[in-house]
Formats: structure tokens, C-alpha cells, sequence
């Protein structure tokens, strides 16, 4: 059963795909559409957790912290190397306070799905891994559908891709041994590039709901450290330092710190990696977690 869902996340992704490049995604009801279908994925996951009061771990969530910021800090390294440029062009205040409404809805709706679950934890239920498992298909088929590839911006996706990708890699071995996880499943953790959402579900169904929480909670930590210190990032590794570090939400939340730091161009360049570690982080997870 576990492979035809697998093969239904990735069906998804290719129909989402296809709607993209037939008609263009409609913002003006789309962009509410995956907001919410991302809480209910969130608070679903938090009722999952909450059953096995999990939250009340504080190490697990301190080893999280500790990962993601980790990542951020070596993944804008690589990009300094490998040729990221700083060009400062600093966003309001109040701009970068409006992004951050999202991610603390995310938090909220976690909350609350976890001491519905610590509440209902005697009761048996079925229903949240089926919603959860419906919610995650449509969320793969709403990205598809946003998904916007170009040459030009591919050609200058290089640097935070590699970023990226070398990031996660010199990690790797730091997560097995601070977690005492097989390397696969810390690689895992790791390799959803701050596609939370995806993370923490997958991780949890191939390796349990505690590690589960972990690479919800590390990727998570990334995207919103990558969006608190974009301006430190840029600073350090210019544009494709943020975006290397955003990973998978390059395309979407922290898009905006990219472009507004480094302008359209950069923009582009953040939404083609962005995209590219979308469309790769559920096959490396599910890979991942067979071997």
C-alpha cells in the first residue's frame, strides 16, 4: 500500500505539472488554497504527534534548532565559494514582518493539532493518516501547478543549488551521530530542503513519528532562520546565499527576501532552484528511506 501511495504523491506532482504548463496558476484563489491545505497537513501531523506527547522531548527539539542552524550557516559558506556576490538592497521592516505571518500560523496550527491529539490520545483514530495522506496529494498537486521553469534562470540556479546540495551532504554524518539515526534516515532529515510539510509526514511513515517531528521541526527551523537573517545571509553570500539556504522554499516563502535582495534576476534564479529541490526532495526522501 505504501508504494501506491508513493506512486499517487508522484502522479500528483506530474498532473500539477501538467495543469501548470496548460493554464496558469490562479493566484487569486490558489495561493489561499495552499496556505490552508498546508495547516490542515500541519495540524494533522501535530494530532499525530500529540498522541505520543512528543513535543514534551525537549532534546529532540533543541537537536532541531541545532541542525537548522547548522545547515544555514554551511550551506551560505559553500555559497560564498562557490561564487555568491553580496549586494545589499534592504527590505521595510513591516515587508519582512508580513512573511512571517505564515510560518507562525504553521507553528500555531501545529500547537493545536498536538494537545487535540495529547486530549483525544486514549481514543482510537483512523481518520487523521487518512486526511493527512489526502492533504499531501493535493498539496504535490498545487506546487506542480505552480512550478515555473525558464532556461535563463536555470543556467543561473547552479550556484544555490550546489549550495544546497553540498550543504546537506557535509551534514549528513553531524546529524547520524548527534541523533543516533542510520545515515539514510538522517540524510532524509535533511534532504526535503526545508519542504517541511513534506518531511515531517514521509520521515515519520519511514522511520516513526519521532524522527518524523525531527525533520518536520529541522526544516521547518530552516525556513524561518533563512528568512530572520536573510539580510545577514546576503551580506555574507549575496542572493544566492539566501536562496541556497531557503532550498525547496526558495520558490515560494522566502522567494521574496531573494528578489528583494538581489532584484528580479536573482528572483528567478531562487524560483528555479527552488523548484528543481521541489521536484527532487520526494524522490530522494522515499529513496532514501527504502535503503
Amino acid at each position: 500500500m505504501s508504494y501506491l501511495l508513493d506512486a499517487g504523491f508522484y502522479l500528483a506532482l506530474a498532473l500539477g505539472l501538467v495543469a501548470g504548463r496548460l493554464h496558469p496558476f490562479p493566484k487569486t484563489w490558489g495561493s489561499p488554497l495552499i496556505q490552508v491545505t498546508i495547516l490542515l497537513l500541519v495540524a494533522t501531523l501535530g494530532f499525530q504527534l500529540g498522541t505520543q506527547r512528543l513535543l514534551e522531548a525537549p532534546l529532540l527539539v533543541g537537536e532541531s534548532a541545532l541542525f537548522a542552524l547548522l545547515l544555514v550557516l554551511v550551506t551560505s559558506v559553500f555559497s560564498l565559494l562557490l561564487g555568491g556576490r553580496a549586494r545589499r538592497s534592504p527590505a521595510p521592516r513591516s515587508r519582512r514582518l508580513e512573511q512571517l505571518r505564515l510560518p507562525l500560523l504553521i507553528l500555531g496550527a501545529l500547537l493545536v493539532g498536538y494537545f487535540l491529539g495529547v486530549v483525544f490520545s486514549s481514543v482510537p483514530l483512523a481518520g487523521p493518516t487518512a486526511v493527512e495522506d489526502a492533504d499531501l496529494l493535493l498539496l504535490l498537486f498545487l506546487v506542480g501547478w505552480d512550478i515555473r521553469l525558464t532556461r535563463a534562470a536555470l543556467r543561473r540556479a547552479a550556484v544555490p543549488l550546489a549550495s544546497a546540495g553540498l550543504g546537506v551532504a557535509v551534514l549528513i554524518p553531524f546529524v547520524a551521530l548527534v541523533s543516533g539515526t542510520p545515515w539514510n534516515v538522517s540524510a532524509a532529515v535533511l534532504c526535503a530542503f526545508g519542504w517541511y510539510t513534506l518531511a515531517g509526514p514521509v520521515v515519520a511513515s519511514g522511520a516513526g513519528a519521532s524522527i518524523g517531528l525531527l525533520a518536520f521541526l529541522t526544516n521547518f527551523l530552516r525556513e524561518n532562520f533563512t528568512m530572520l537573517g536573510s539580510q545577514a545571509i546576503g551580506g555574507f553570500s549575496g542572493p544566492e546565499g539566501i536562496a541556497a539556504c531557503g532550498g525547496a522554499t526558495a520558490m515560494d516563502t522566502t522567494l521574496f527576501f531573494v528578489a528583494d535582495y538581489g532584484g528580479p534576476e536573482a528572483g528567478g534564479a531562487a524560483l528555479t532552484s527552488g523548484a528543481i529541490l521541489t521536484l527532487a526532495a520526494p524522490f530522494l526522501l522515499t529513496l532514501l528511506l527504502l535503503l
